[in-house]
């Protein structure tokens, strides 16, 4: 029986890695030290902004959903964070994400610290440490008692990565989990008393969902003992990630991002892997070659190259007919292969509370994906609730159905699981 909660009402529109039990003499337990202490000397942190409430409130009101966020009642201190994490093959890096502390005499903590998986971006020099995002995006849960951390993810932001490993499970996870130890670190270098509740909480959309899945996966395998999990919050991820590329490829079925996704996970995969293609005029069409080479991630954002139709809404436009059709065809093909070792549900019972989000009628991301990891997860014993939103979603006249709904179901679900999950949880 399918357990999804129906919205009410209609709206306008560092740490040491692990704790472990450990025998071993005291070098090892020195060189631990010596790593927690290295991560803390090398995690900096700049104030950015201030944001008011009104200005949160202004932009809760502007999206059609105060009535569910309510007022806010907070300002927040936007900050930017660099911290070390490791690459694809656990090189040392450093990345950098925004911080966002409730403040004003009516906010007084402790506060559970929630860290929050951006969607895909393209722009290579996107920050989520932006007044911006501060104001319309993880500002929002600042304002009502959350201290976030918003990752920018490996080769974004300050990042100087040579590529962003789009929809790669473990650096998604790994930049989650160094973040929220960077958080705890910064908190307890600032002199304005923040006092953090223990409580950490994730919550990401799109990218993001992808992003949460791998991090609380890895959390509850790996480090149980180091982080208190108390809820988890995937919205509209591409779970499925093989399934949800084949589905992209079928000419049958209209979906205006994904040549996009695609090409920006073939190149991701073959930045990680190195073996996704022999040539890139092979795999793509040559008009599109270049677009592929330098725009993943570029000097573009997301939506600019979609909407922008930068790619055909046929795969067969864009890729080689003999690359497309392997694909389809050959469950071996290396790409398949990689999306499958990058699926999120294998092995994986979520033990903290989970609830998933999402529109039925999303054309980026497919509701199927939320459907079947409900359905695994039902198989498993866990029963995950599922929140549709797609009756709230208002698409304008002359816009494409489905990424309206992808794009506006984001501040819905976000607002949803806040009610439903995080505040209960907090």
């Amino acid at each position: 029986m399918k357990a999804s909660i129906k919205p009410s009402h209609v709206l306008s529109t560092g740490i040491i890695a692990s704790i472990i039990m450990l025998s071993a003499c005291g070098s090892d337990n020195k060189s631990r030290s010596n790593m927690t202490q290295t991560a803390r000397d090398t995690t900096t942190s700049e104030l950015v902004a201030t944001v008011t409430q009104q200005q949160i409130d202004s932009a809760m009101t502007d999206k059609g959903i105060i009535t569910l966020t309510g007022l806010a009642a907070c300002d927040v201190e936007l900050h930017q964070v660099t911290y070390p994490s490791k690459g694809v093959n656990g090189e040392a890096v450093m990345l950098s994400a925004a911080l966002s502390i409730p403040s004003g005499p009516d906010c007084q903590g402790p506060f559970p610290l929630l860290a929050k998986g951006h969607g895909t971006r393209t722009l290579a020099t996107h920050t989520e440490a932006d007044i911006g995002n501060a104001i319309a995006d993880h500002g929002f849960f600042a304002a009502h008692g959350y201290v976030v951390i918003s990752p920018d993810y490996l080769g974004l932001g300050e990042s100087d990565y040579s590529y962003h490993p789009y929809l790669h499970r473990d650096t998604e996870a790994q930049s989650m989990i160094d973040a929220i130890r960077a958080a705890r670190t910064t908190i307890s270098k600032l002199n304005n008393e923040v006092e953090l509740s223990g409580k950490v909480m994730l919550a990401g959309y799109s990218q993001g969902g992808h992003t949460v899945m791998a991090t609380q996966r890895l959390i509850e395998a790996s480090y149980a003992e180091e982080f208190n999990l108390v809820a988890s919050a995937p919205m509209s991820g591409p779970y499925k990630l093989e399934e949800t590329f084949l589905n992209g490829v079928n000419p049958d079925i209209h979906n205006i991002a994904a040549g996009t996704l695609l090409s920006y996970t073939i190149q991701s995969y073959q930045n990680i892997y190195n073996n996704i293609y022999h040539d890139l005029d092979d795999t793509f069409r040559p008009q599109y070659s270049n677009v592929v080479s330098t725009k993943f991630p570029g000097d573009s954002g997301v939506f600019e190259l979609i909407l922008g139709g930068i790619f055909p809404t046929t795969a067969d436009q864009y890729l080689q007919p003999d690359y497309l059709n392997t694909f389809i065809e050959n469950a071996n093909h290396s790409f398949r292969i990689a999306l499958r070792k990058n699926e999120v549900l294998d092995d994986f019972v979520p033990k903290a509370p989970m609830i998933m989000c999402g529109s039925s009628e999303d054309g980026t991301v497919p509701f199927f994906n939320t459907e079947k990891a409900e359905q695994y997860f039902q198989s498993k014993g866990i029963t995950v609730p599922v929140i549709d939103v797609a009756t709230l979603v208002q698409v304008p006249q002359g816009s494409d159905s489905g990424l309206t709904h992808h794009i506006q179901g984001n501040p819905l679900c976000y607002a949803m699981i806040k009610a439903r999950l995080l505040d209960p949880a907090k």
